[in-house]
């Protein structure tokens, strides 16, 4: 305890607004999103690491409007074998829906994560599956990867995509991409805008890779188009 106590922890605060709100590939069912959050990490030693945060949204809408609040953590581990060094995560996310207008039934309040991940050429890579603790599935896995480059000096453009994979269904569940701007105001604001599409591929939200307010998981999937801007604080 002691020893954790005198780690440095580091982190950052973030304020946004999105266009809609996609979970997944699917949309939530409200019209634009506010969202904020902070998250920190430290360094435990000997290639471990710490991390935990806390996510807040409010989903506006006529016909859906809730807020949500995510508790996060995990644990991390770096590798290095000779020519490939990666990281393994195992952590802890729990769904909580505080607001009477939503409706998630057993569907995705609390999952496991298991990631890993690398750096080829210049592109990181990801693999992260998720397991829901209370509902009955196989979960649902994502792929991604992220590439960054820099514009100027105080701007960085940033290209990223995903391909997920619904083990209930065992399907394609969506392909998606993104692009943003990180443009440094100081040493400590960021301020992001980008634009994000996802095509559906399954055709069918479901409890472990789409709408966590689906119960039973019988909405159609669209291909969904958006945007936003993300204000973040580092400390």
């Amino acid at each position: 305890m002691a020893g954790l106590a005198s780690a440095e922890i580091e982190g950052e605060l973030h304020a946004g607004w999105n266009s809609e709100y996609i979970f997944r590939g699917a949309d939530q069912g409200g019209d634009s999103m506010t969202e904020a959050g902070i998250d920190f990490g430290t360094d435990l030693g000997q290639g471990f690491g710490l991390n935990a945060g806390i996510w807040y949204a409010s989903v506006n809408g006529k016909v859906n409007a809730f807020d949500e609040v995510d508790y996060y953590g995990g644990i991390n581990k770096d590798l290095d074998l000779g020519v490939l060094e990666g990281n393994l995560e195992i952590g802890y996310i729990y769904y909580d829906f505080p607001t009477d207008g939503a409706s998630p039934g057993t569907s995705l309040l609390e999952e496991v994560y298991f990631a890993a991940s690398t750096t080829v050429q210049g592109i990181d890579l990801g693999l992260t599956y998720f397991w829901d603790i209370e509902g009955d599935n196989d979960g649902y896995t994502e792929a991604t990867a992220d590439w960054s480059t820099e514009m100027c000096e105080s701007t960085d453009l940033n290209i990223g995509l995903v391909l997920s994979y619904d083990w209930e269904t065992s399907d394609l569940h969506h392909l998606g991409a993104s692009v943003s701007l990180d443009y440094a105001l100081n040493d400590v604001l960021t301020i992001s805008p980008y634009i994000a599409v996802t095509l559906a591929e399954d055709g069918v939200e479901n409890g472990a890779g789409a709408a966590p307010l689906t119960s039973p998981p019988t909405t159609t999937q669209d291909d969904e188009f958006w945007g936003g801007i993300i204000l973040t604080a580092g400390f």
